[in-house]
């Protein structure tokens, strides 16, 4: 299953296409270690915090 994923840090958006399924069941505030995602990634811990539709609007709170 793929996600888009963007990853943003200190002002700085990378965005990500995965096909992996480490994200499959996990929920808001779950965080995960970087190299779970993709190896480039180690060292960094990152924490599901949701997305926006088009208009910008949160979707999860």
């Amino acid at each position: 299953m793929p996600f888009k994923i963007d990853i943003s840090e200190k002002g700085r958006t990378f965005k990500l296409d995965l096909d992996t399924e480490v994200l499959v069941g996990r929920k808001i505030g779950d965080k995960i270690e970087g190299k779970e995602l993709k190896q480039e990634l180690e060292g960094y811990e990152l924490e599901i915090t949701g997305t926006s539709d088009k208009a910008g609007k949160s979707s999860f709170n």
